[in-house]
């Protein structure tokens, strides 16, 4: 399997329209493929009290556009890879950078390989180890399960990702439950056919199949059928499909309106 791991420091938390600020790739050798600064695609530098990335720094770094980058990003894969599958892993995957990633490339027409695949081991974590204090971000996952080493600069993309290498090699003992992880790119055909347990938000408790919504493309015909509307699609799964946590529910509809998005002409 070829995985590579990734993060990026986005200037903001909306996924379907926030820019890029720092991109880093690693592969499973813990080699650095990428490590890129990128100017923000909107021209909005925010965010910095959270990753310390400003115009200065931006400018320091010799900052990418994001075109750039996209360009940058196929080239370096296709040289190492060919066309081989690609596994993106990241911290949080279904639930932010692989629709912030995708989106990106959907603001740039630009299209991604078909064999890019993505997961994510958040979910995985929080299934092996349900004990981890005091929550479940990355720096306290890393703290808990491999070091509490100082010097590690969390929300830089290049630190985050060496702390992701870290923890997949440690959930290597796991990696006969590792495609539970996995999904389809969120703009091809194939994401219709991936099981419900790939959404961030979905769990077990949850009985969607009693409704028979039993893959991800059922879900996007409820979806449908309200008109893409995210407010009926909110009521629809409250008290259609008898959905408890608004939260969970928000997260669900963020991801099937970015598989919207990216299927739209």
């Amino acid at each position: 399997m070829n995985y590579i791991f990734y993060d990026l420091e986005t200037n903001g938390i909306d996924v379907l329209n926030n820019a890029i600020m720092q991109m880093t790739i690693i592969d499973k050798e813990g080699q650095i493929l990428l490590n890129e600064y990128v100017y923000p695609h909107d021209g909005i530098i925010d965010a910095t009290h959270v990753h310390g990335i400003d115009e200065k720094k931006l400018r320091e770094n010799d900052a990418l556009q994001l075109n750039e980058l996209v360009v940058l990003i196929k080239k370096v894969l296709k040289e190492k890879y060919n066309r081989e599958d690609i596994i993106w892993v990241a911290y949080n995957n279904f639930g932010f950078d692989q629709m912030v990633l995708e989106m990106s490339f959907k603001k740039i027409n630009a299209r991604s390989p078909e064999n890019w695949y993505f997961m994510d081991i958040f979910p995985l974590i929080k299934e092996r180890f349900s004990n981890i204090k005091p929550n479940y971000k990355l720096s306290s996952v890393y703290k808990f399960l491999i070091n509490n080493k100082e010097g590690i600069n969390y929300h830089c993309s290049l630190d985050d990702c060496m702390c992701l290498f870290e923890l997949f090699e440690f959930c290597l003992i796991f990696e006969d439950d590792f495609k539970k992880y996995m999904r389809s790119k969120m703009s091809s055909y194939q994401i219709m056919e991936d099981k419900l347990t790939s959404l961030a938000g979905y769990n077990k408790y949850m009985e969607f199949e009693r409704f028979n919504i039993l893959k991800i493309g059922d879900l996007y015909e409820k979806f449908k059928q309200v008109q893409f509307n995210t407010d009926d699609f909110f009521k629809v799964l409250k008290e259609e499909l008898n959905m408890k946590s608004n939260f969970y529910a928000h997260q669900i509809i963020k991801q099937i309106q970015c598989i919207y998005e990216l299927h739209k002409k």
